[in-house]
């Protein structure tokens, strides 16, 4: 028997709708079964995952700091997505994250002023456009391609 791969005619809202819930269901009954074999209480457990860092007000804020790459980095590949470009390698960020973060390490403690966060997202576009220089050159003078291995 061989295995065909046919385009549907048209999306199912149906399965669009269902599909998410189904994968975090699944996520959950998963969760619970490998507590369980480590001998945890599964509900203990998954309370600790879900719904103690939103009782928190300091665990809320971790949770904005630890989401705030992730948005920023899905916001400029749909940006490379409608334009129909591909970007392999979104952590190839770290390199404009890089050069912010020296500038705040190196103007932390002192009474630097208010000229340090246009700096630092100078620093951050700066490192950025030289790191995108690399591959743009190769494709420039090469033809190679633009893809990145992440």
């Amino acid at each position: 028997m061989q295995l065909v791969l046919e385009k549907r005619a048209e999306r199912s809202n149906t399965i669009a709708l269902v599909s998410p819930l189904i994968a975090i269901g699944l996520t959950i009954v998963t969760m619970s079964i490998l507590f369980a074999i480590l001998g945890k209480n599964p509900i203990a457990a998954l309370g600790v995952y879900f719904i103690d860092p939103l009782t928190d007000s300091y665990s809320l804020q971790e949770i904005a700091v630890k989401a705030t790459p992730l948005v920023m980095i899905a916001i400029g590949l749909s940006l490379w997505y409608l334009a129909n470009v591909w970007n392999i390698g979104p952590k190839d960020n770290s390199w404009s994250r890089r050069r912010r973060s020296w500038l705040a390490v190196k103007t932390q403690g002192t009474d630097a002023g208010p000229w340090v966060m246009p700096a630092m997202l100078l620093l951050g576009a700066a490192g950025g456009a030289l790191y995108a220089l690399i591959p743009a050159l190769c494709k420039v003078r090469f033809g190679a391609s633009e893809f990145s291995s992440a």
